[in-house]
Formats: structure tokens, sequence, C-alpha cells
């Protein structure tokens, strides 16, 4: 299941990497900052990827995510990489 998450997150960087400057790309990576000190994003572009994010990981679920909603509301705050968004919607996902 976390390939599957994994595939939809990169596809949605892709999304995002088409509208971006070539320095301000992400590389597709677990390990890829998307928020924080490391991160290249603004916080539009932060928002424009977890909608994108949604969106991909809706294709593949039964139930959708609400994950715009899950970041608003997380005590935690948002995850910092892409692996820990990863990590985030394997906790929240429905039944699949």
């Amino acid at each position: 299941m976390r390939d599957g998450i994994l595939a939809a997150i990169y596809l949605a960087v892709d999304d995002l990497n088409a509208q971006l400057p070539a320095e301000n790309r992400l590389e597709k990576d677990e390990a890829t900052a998307i928020v924080g000190d490391r991160a290249k994003l603004d916080s539009l572009n932060v928002v424009n990827l977890i909608i994108s994010v949604e969106e991909r990981v809706n294709e593949r679920l039964t139930s959708p995510l609400n994950l715009v909603e899950k970041f608003v509301e997380s005590e935690k705050g948002p995850p910092e990489t892409l692996g820990a968004l990863a990590t985030l919607i394997l906790e929240l996902r429905p039944a699949c």
C-alpha cells in the first residue's frame, strides 16, 4: 500500500514540478523536504502540492480522504518530507 501512496505522491510532484522553475522543482524521493528550512516550496506551492496529492490518492481509495482538512486540524503540524506525508496518509486513510 505504501508504494501505491508514494506513486500517487510522485504523480502530484510531477504536476507541481510542471509549474515550477527548475531550481524549485522537487525530487521524487521520500527524504525530499516539503516544509521547513530545507524546503524549496513557498506556502502556496505547499497547498497546491497537498491538493494534488489528495486528488491523486483519492483516485486509488474507495472512500475519499480529506487531506487538506487533516493538515489544518493536525496538532503535530504538517509532515516535513514526502515520506512523512506518505506515512500520514497511511495512518489516515479509510479502509480500502
